[in-house]
């Protein structure tokens, strides 16, 4: 299967919390134990693996207190377990027959410099008024090689919804681009396999017809490369599909009537860049990312006073 991104890789089961499942094996840089720590997590844990891009650089964690309006205090740098690069407080609660002689070596390699420290203070209010937090919480952040927290990045890409310009996220799906005003903006575009931008399709038509193999939902109707197709409202719980050429050719004439006046109804929103430019499906994410345009955070000046006074 083709891979998102570079090794190294991080495996950890999907649907735990306060580091279950890692160890350090979840730290994979080739193929081999990649597939060794999915099949573990699978096989101990009973659920899907999250496999994300690792993240070598130091590892700080921001605690926001409050709420009208909430307030970062200093950050604080974690150690980290010297070999793997992973979270010693990860490792050490994990145990099990993996532990050194020893105990684990720590390390803490970053240098929190003003700039930085105001960038992670930022995120981490920002994180907590979006997820709605109240009271006091905690937001980690992990940087990469050359010690820059990752952090949303700006494309060249005007959001047809809102205007805005769009950033570059990861979700539980992968990597996709929308509004620094998501979820509020809905509108998003997704990248294929090869990291290239695809186009949203547009709405399906919902037709009369049941599915043939749940017998449960009315089946889809959009428009493909070959023409028609027939596939099931339910889909992926149900991938029941209906052969349009089996349709008796009058319901077919109709169905692509329909077909027509919806599309004409929900038109393909235009893909430009912020001048205006239209952009071309599969255009390359390189080609769009805006050189040194990580996502400016708006700091508050609680946080930004704490800064200067430590």
């Amino acid at each position: 299967a083709d891979l998102p991104c570079a090794f190294p890789f991080f495996v950890k089961p999907r649907w735990e919390g306060t580091a279950k499942g890692i160890t350090a094996g979840s730290v994979c840089n080739d193929r081999d134990a990649l597939t060794a720590a999915v099949e573990r997590v699978t096989r101990d844990y009973g659920q899907p693996a999250l496999v994300e891009a690792f993240a070598p650089g130091a590892e700080y964690t921001v605690t926001v207190v409050g709420n009208g309006p909430p307030r970062a205090l200093p950050a604080l740098q974690r150690a980290l377990e010297a070999d793997t690069g992973i979270g010693l407080h990860a490792l050490e609660r994990a145990g099990g027959p993996d532990v050194p002689v020893g105990g684990y070596r720590h390390d803490t390699p970053g240098d929190l410099e003003p700039a930085l420290e105001r960038t992670l203070q930022a995120a981490a209010v920002e994180a907590y008024e979006a997820l709605e937090c109240r009271d006091f919480a905690r937001a980690d952040f992990k940087l990469d090689r050359e010690g820059r927290p990752l952090l949303p990045e700006k494309v060249d890409i005007k959001c047809p919804e809102d205007g805005a310009q769009m950033i570059l996220r990861t979700g539980r799906f992968g990597r996709f681009m929308a509004s620094p005003n998501y979820p509020d903006v809905k509108f998003a575009l997704n990248l294929d396999k090869k990291g290239n931008l695809k186009f949203p399709s547009p709405p399906p038509l919902v037709t009369e017809i049941q599915c043939p193999k749940c017998e449960e939902r009315p089946l889809n109707l959009r428009e493909g490369k070959r023409g028609p197709w027939l596939g099931c409202s339910g889909y992926p719980k149900c991938r029941g599909r209906e052969s349009w050429t089996k349709l008796d050719e009058k319901v077919r004439d109709e169905l692509e009537k329909a077909l027509k006046k919806h599309l004409k109804a929900n038109p393909m929103a235009e893909i430009t860049r912020m001048d205006g430019t239209p952009i071309e499906e599969g255009t390359p994410i390189e080609a769009l990312v805006v050189p040194g345009g990580v996502q400016e955070l708006a700091i508050h000046p609680d946080a930004e006073q704490d800064a200067v006074n430590n």
